[in-house]
């Protein structure tokens, strides 16, 4: 590397700026938990590993440009028309180019995340043994945002009660 190199001594152009030709797409993120149900809902399969499809691992954001089938080859409108009628494919981006065409989702660039989702009960998990009590204020606001999910809510409520339960037996102790 040269540190000491001088400095151009070009002005800087003047003048009407040229236009760059490109397309702008929207760019959608989608946890890949969540895309490989889509997929089975749409097209009737029991399950999908997106993780065998891609080859990808933990941590990685594979990115997919998705505009339909246009100009496809018949090779490949012959393989999308095998997902459509249900047929399984580990191709992940004809599968988005599939849904594209057939207006499921927009066209755009898809980032999916293969990141590890906290659940709202591993969130929970957590604020109890920061605050060591149910009863705190961070727990109660929690459970009120909450609580409309009722399966979540009666979870909550066990581990509650068994916290509460083992709080006493150690008040009881001393």
């Amino acid at each position: 590397m040269h540190f000491h190199r001088e400095k151009p001594t070009r002005p800087a152009p003047t003048g009407p700026k040229p236009k760059l030709e490109m397309v702008q797409l929207p760019i959608f993120r989608v946890h890949y938990r969540k895309l490989e149900a889509y997929f089975c809902r749409v097209y009737g399969w029991e399950a999908f590993d997106f993780f065998m499809a891609t080859g990808t691992a933990t941590g990685m954001a594979p990115e997919y440009v998705v505009n339909g089938l246009k100009g496809v080859g018949s090779e490949i409108e012959r393989q999308a028309n095998a997902i459509r009628s249900g047929r399984r494919s580990r191709n992940v981006l004809l599968i988005l180019n599939v849904l594209c065409e057939d207006g499921y989702i927009p066209a755009g660039r898809y980032v999916v995340s293969t990141k590890h989702e906290t659940t709202p009960l591993e969130v929970y998990k957590a604020l109890l043994r920061q605050t060591e009590t149910p009863e705190s204020k961070e727990c109660r606001e929690f459970r009120a945002a909450h609580g409309r999910d009722k399966e979540l809510m009666r979870v909550i409520s066990e581990i509650d009660t068994q916290v509460l339960q083992t709080l006493k037996e150690l008040r009881e102790e001393k």
